[in-house]
């Protein structure tokens, strides 16, 4: 497909000189045939649209011959690619479309109708007054389909026409450009300190959006929010974006904020392509209170819209905002993106019916953050304690009792324990090998709150009948084990051994 990007300002130029072509028609009639021809002032349009609306054409009769047409008037308008205009529900014609026609005295027997993918059919059953012009307002266009860097629109003239065709029958009505250029993504490496009650969000990226119409047209002006769909005005559907992130981690918590935009420019955040419903704000934590959560990442990716509710036309052309995040458990954080967070935007809209619709195969405008050296308060390290209870018994009359303790409570936030919150809570889970051993291993009902000894319990109260030795994971660092086999005679204690404390892996972006 043709590289709309490198479709240079230049062109401006040649829009206004087309626009000038309404005073060159010419040709010849015998009275009172008119001379149409087309003209207009060039605009430009989104290159991923696939209903993007064409500048008002205006046709020409500069012979000033007819003082009136009763037989009516006639002719055909052709485009470069397909027309995409819907059908109004005032329709009254077969094959009329939501374009609308006037003529310079006001009469209003004039109709659209679709004559074919690339035709449409201008027709007055009558013209009252001399002919001077004829307007056509509202006819859309697939532009995405197009091949060349504008849509030109060309009249022919129907068998009972009416009139007569002269020079320029053409015109280049409209020109392409990508409605984003280059999205910029600053990020922050790697993920906040876990905590329970955050404090603060942890921003993980910056991200800038870029309109593509540069000094031409304002950012928001590739699709307003007057559009019509159907005849009536659309209130909440402006230009959208989905804008998707990736290299998300799972059981994280992402957040950005509910609107966008320096004013008077406005972007509200949605759930869908479509709809009218913004998307609703938190308001716990403190830390994010006022943002839009993200949906839970899958497979490391989630998406929110933006949608123009503020146009700016004084010309801006970038949208910035920050994506955030909240780790609310630690210990669900088992694993952490290698890969810097990366964004990824498209124009997003309506399917099938309304306006506008964009291109489902057009390219994302990506951007992926710089990967630069993680911090300490930007690093989750997934720290965990392994502890073996060397022999354990409910046989031969006796049984264990077991207390697991969490002793991350006072540690200083050094060491091997650096990126690790003081005082995380966390859950344990028990492997059985030994006689009788359950087929599947047992977890904590509760995490373990730093500083505490978990609820001590009896090893017939998990595995009945087992005779062996137990490894626990604890999903916290420092974590210690106690084991006391009796029979109620005699009384035995000792404590766990710890294998490792604190060992972790450091997953980082």
């Amino acid at each position: 497909m043709f590289d709309f990007r490198k479709v240079v300002l230049g062109m401006a130029g040649a829009v206004l000189a087309a626009g000038s072509a309404f005073g060159q028609c010419a040709g010849t009639s015998t009275s009172p045939i008119p001379v149409l021809c087309v003209g207009a002032t060039a605009n430009f349009v989104a290159a991923e649209g696939l209903t993007e609306q064409l500048p008002p054409l205006v046709i020409s009769n500069t012979t000033g011959a007819a003082t009136s047409v009763t037989g009516g008037v006639s002719f055909i308008i052709t485009s470069t690619v397909p027309f995409t205009n819907e059908t109004p529900s005032t329709a009254t014609v077969p094959g009329q479309i939501d374009a609308t026609v006037t003529d310079n005295s006001g009469d209003t027997t004039g109709v659209v109708t679709q004559t074919g993918p690339t035709t449409v059919q201008v027709s007055f059953t009558s013209v009252t007054a001399p002919l001077t012009t004829i307007t056509v307002s509202g006819l859309r266009v697939e532009a995405s389909a197009s091949t060349a860097p504008s849509i030109s629109v060309s009249l022919s003239v129907t068998p009972t026409s009416g009139v007569t065709v002269g020079s320029p029958s053409s015109f280049a009505a409209s020109y392409l450009k990508a409605s984003l250029a280059a999205t910029t993504d600053v990020a922050s490496p790697g993920v906040q300190l876990a905590s329970t009650t955050p404090t603060s969000a942890y921003t993980v990226e910056t991200v800038t959006i870029n309109g593509g119409f540069g000094g031409v047209l304002p950012f928001v002006a590739l699709k307003s929010m007057s559009d019509v769909q159907n005849g009536s005005t659309i209130t909440s559907q402006g230009t959208r974006l989905a804008v998707t992130f990736s290299n998300l981690n799972a059981n994280v918590n992402y957040y950005v904020p509910a609107t966008i935009g320096t004013a008077p420019l406005s972007l509200t955040a949605y759930t869908s392509a479509t709809g009218s419903t913004a998307a609703t704000t938190v308001t716990t934590p403190t830390a994010v209170s006022g943002l839009v959560e993200l949906p839970a990442p899958v497979s490391g990716s989630s998406t929110i819209y933006y949608g123009v509710t503020a146009d700016d036309a004084g010309g801006a052309g970038t949208a910035s905002f920050a994506l955030s995040e909240v780790v609310p458990t630690a210990s669900l954080v088992t694993s952490v993106s290698t890969l810097p967070p990366a964004v990824s935007i498209v124009l997003a809209g309506f399917t099938g019916t309304g306006y506008p619709q964009y291109s489902t195969t057009q390219t994302p405008n990506t951007a992926s953050a710089a990967t630069t050296p993680p911090t300490t308060a930007g690093t989750l390290i997934q720290s965990t304690t392994t502890l073996v209870f060397p022999y354990v018994t409910n046989a031969g009359g006796f049984d264990t009792g077991i207390a697991i303790t969490n002793a991350t409570a006072g540690l200083s936030d050094s060491g091997q324990y650096s990126a690790k919150a003081t005082g995380t809570p966390g859950g344990y889970t028990i492997y059985f090998y030994g006689t009788n051993a359950p087929t599947a291993p047992v977890t904590s009902s509760a995490a373990t709150p730093a500083g505490t000894v978990g609820t001590p319990f009896l090893l017939s109260t998990v595995a009945a009948g087992f005779d062996g030795y137990l490894i626990v994971t604890a999903d916290f660092s420092d974590a210690h084990g106690f084991a006391l086999i009796t029979n109620g005679t005699i009384t035995e204690g000792y404590l766990a051994i710890v294998t490792n404390n604190g060992t972790a892996t450091s997953p980082t972006f």
